[in-house]
């Protein structure tokens, strides 16, 4: 039954292609990425993301049983993490919309990680729904507005905090970085909660981890039917300039 849905979930995505569902957005960004590719190889790409989009969104509508996910979410790098918790400063999550991240939001709080997540306010139906799945996992939402507070909190509990960094920022609110030989506004929270966090000068920052569900990430997931990751180690950070001085 559940093969069958998540046959169901890639068909779903590769019908959204054929009709075109953002698919010009995407191809943009394939042309960004990959210039020297052909058009027909940038098509192919883009829909093959479609079908696995497809079957993530399946993946999390029809889960395998409790039990049976843990056993097939496998954490590697896992003594990384417990190695800059062990700091007590708490540990950063800078995470980004790649592979299935809901797999891994499902499964750590199991194996005792206590999470928050900072996130957008989003009214839709599907989006309540997934809000209350994780909830119900045990993870915490803080609003991407007015919880700077309880994010530094979070950091001095020495729990975990993870930040989507791959969402489009306004000026005044982000930073410009190099992408792709284009400039991205990105968020700089991951990079200020980690820098405030500590309470004593003598230490720099809480860790930061590059946390993706896919081919580059904290921690990896290893299953027939889910995709595949490598650790990562944290980023170092220091203080340059006015975020030195606020300290």
């Amino acid at each position: 039954m559940r093969g069958l849905a998540l046959r169901a979930g890639e068909w779903l995505g590769a019908v959204a292609w054929l009709l075109g569902v953002r698919r010009r957005v995407a191809l943009d960004g394939l042309r960004r990425a990959f210039p020297a590719l052909s058009e027909a190889e940038r098509r192919k790409i883009g829909h093959a993301a479609y079908r696995q989009l497809g079957r993530s969104f399946a993946e999390v509508l029809f889960p395998p049983p409790a039990l049976e996910l843990e056993r097939a979410v496998r954490f590697e790098g896992w003594d990384l993490y417990e190695a800059a918790l062990a700091q007590g400063h708490g540990v950063v999550c800078a995470v980004a919309h790649f592979g299935n991240f809901e797999l891994l939001v499902r499964v750590a709080p199991g194996r005792g990680m206590k999470l928050s997540i900072i996130v957008r306010s989003l009214g839709d139906a599907f989006s309540r729904w997934l809000f209350q799945s994780r909830l119900r996992s045990g993870v915490r939402h803080l609003p991407d507005r007015g919880s700077s507070t309880d994010a530094l909190a979070v950091l001095r509990r020495g729990e975990v905090l993870a930040i989507a960094i791959d969402q489009n920022m306004r000026p005044s609110r982000g930073i410009f970085v190099d992408f792709f030989g284009d400039k991205a506004c990105t968020t700089p929270a991951a990079a200020v909660f980690a820098l405030r966090a500590p309470r004593r000068r003598s230490v720099r920052s809480a860790a930061v981890f590059p946390t993706f569900s896919g081919a580059s990430s904290f921690f990896s997931v290893r299953a027939t039917e889910y995709q595949k990751s490598r650790c990562m180690a944290p980023f170092s950070l220091c203080a340059m300039g006015t975020a030195a001085t606020e300290q």
